[in-house]
């Protein structure tokens, strides 16, 4: 029962990080824009919240892992995201 709840937990707050990067999406924009080296790396961040495909779920994993191989030691934020997207993509299984 309580690993029911938690996945369920993990659901909402996943839809509600999704939603909220789909209503910012200009950030993230302006984020590619101004810092030509994260180019890549935001792209491929907004394809995976934008485009989050549970039923595909092994190509999810791989976007993510990639996503996740190309963060530096200074990106700690992009990290914390990275881990998230991980553990919701366990709390799936």
């Amino acid at each position: 029962m309580k690993k029911s709840m938690r996945k369920q937990e993990n659901q909402k707050r996943a839809e509600q990080f999704v939603k909220m990067i789909q209503q910012n999406i200009s950030f993230l924009e302006w984020m590619e824009e101004e810092c030509e080296e994260n180019q890549r790396r935001i792209r491929l961040l907004t394809d995976i919240l934008i485009g989050m495909d549970w039923k595909q779920k092994e190509e999810l994993v791989q976007q993510i892992y990639l996503y996740g191989s190309m963060l530096r030691s200074k990106d700690l934020l992009e990290r914390q995201v990275f881990l998230y997207l991980i553990e919701l993509t366990q709390s799936e299984d």
